[in-house]
């Protein structure tokens, strides 16, 4: 049997195969590693084996397949009859060296979700896989249910109080001014949930933080800090289990659906397809490209809303029949051949195909 390599952050919870066991990552995170596991499945098929760099090093593998990790690769020489591939996942503010061409020199095959970067030799292009096979397509809700649901929400760990000017294009400071708008303004109507609040420090966002930081003794710091942002502390859910996402997000009737990133083409992740399997609608802002992805019609396009007020209103007015014709599309589309693209069956056989392993 030949060995692949599976070439990962060194990261004790991912490594030992444990990428491939969908078990939840340290009990907080959801595991995404479905794609992988179907990845490895395939290439069991042809007698290879896929496994972490702990157990296949990439010095005695046949295929290398490296992911968002390139600058462990710089200046290194590949043996003779050796495959490097860079598999791009995470957006530049978590994996900034995957996406800086000079660290993709020493691969053969460079995939991206970004079809800007295809050039059909060395960049392939490859659409975020979802764990649709885990799901059915969902029932519609009754209008009692829709009367009953509360209006709005968001679930998310990574939410950034202050703007990122060196990731431009990230989206976790303006998932923080939702929650700020919705907490200083309709907090009844709003609940995000998420990881630790002061382990996130949600605190932190208001004018003159970094003086009063310098200013203040850690612990007086911390009350002046929960002080200004006590009205944040009404619309804040608490921590959800991994798993419980998808109960929780059912009781609204529109999820907050922000991206991590506003800019990079294709890159729509499950979070909207959360939204779809459980009959929520989603209010998007992600991927520029996102309609040539999804029919525009299952989803909310954050981004043509001037302010939260717009949205605000928008979203209150929606009647049971229109918010039933979302849920109507968007069983239309997940029922369609166009969600095979989003498979992870199809995701294995695009990394593999440009190997001529297909």
């Amino acid at each position: 049997m030949r060995k692949a390599c599976f070439f990962i952050r060194p990261d004790s919870e991912l490594l030992q195969n444990r990428i491939f066991f969908l078990e939840t990552i340290g009990g907080r995170i959801k595991s995404d590693g479905y794609p992988f596991l179907e990845l490895r499945k395939e290439l069991a098929k042809l007698d290879i084996d896929l496994s972490t760099q702990d157990i296949n090093p990439p010095e005695d593998s046949t295929f290398v397949f490296c992911l968002d990790q390139p600058q462990y690769f710089a200046g290194n020489v590949k043996k003779e009859g050796q495959i490097w591939c860079l598999l791009i996942s995470e957006p530049p503010m978590y994996s900034p060296f995957g996406w800086k061409k000079e660290y993709h020199k020493p691969f053969d095959f460079v995939y991206s979700y970004d079809r800007r970067m295809f050039d059909g030799k060395k960049y392939f292009h490859y659409y975020f896989a979802i764990d649709t096979c885990y799901f059915a397509v969902p029932d519609l809700i009754s209008e009692s249910q829709f009367q009953s649901r509360n209006l709005c929400t968001m679930i998310s760990s990574a939410i950034q109080p202050m703007p990122d000017k060196t990731n431009k294009g990230s989206l976790l400071f303006e998932r923080y001014r939702a929650i700020k708008w919705f907490a200083n303004n309709h907090p009844e109507d709003f609940r995000f949930y998420g990881a630790s609040f002061e382990k996130n420090d949600y605190y932190f966002g208001f004018r003159g933080v970094g003086f009063l930081k310098r200013l203040l003794p850690a612990t007086l710091f911390r009350n002046v800090a929960k002080y200004f942002q006590k009205k944040i502390c009404t619309v804040y859910g608490g921590q959800l289990p991994a798993l419980d996402k998808f109960k929780k997000m059912s009781e609204y009737k529109f999820y907050l659906c922000y991206e991590n990133y506003s800019d990079i083409n294709g890159m729509v992740s499950e979070k909207l397809f959360d939204c779809f399997y459980n009959s929520v609608v989603p209010v998007y802002w992600g991927a520029p490209n996102v309609s040539e992805l999804i029919p525009e019609n299952c989803f909310i396009d954050g981004t043509r809303f001037t302010s939260f007020n717009e949205l605000y209103d928008f979203l209150n007015a929606i009647t049971f029949s229109e918010y039933q014709t979302y849920l109507l599309n968007t069983r239309k589309f997940l029922q369609s051949e166009e969600l095979y693209k989003f498979t992870v069956s199809n995701y294995a056989r695009t990394i593999l195909r440009p190997l001529n392993l297909m």
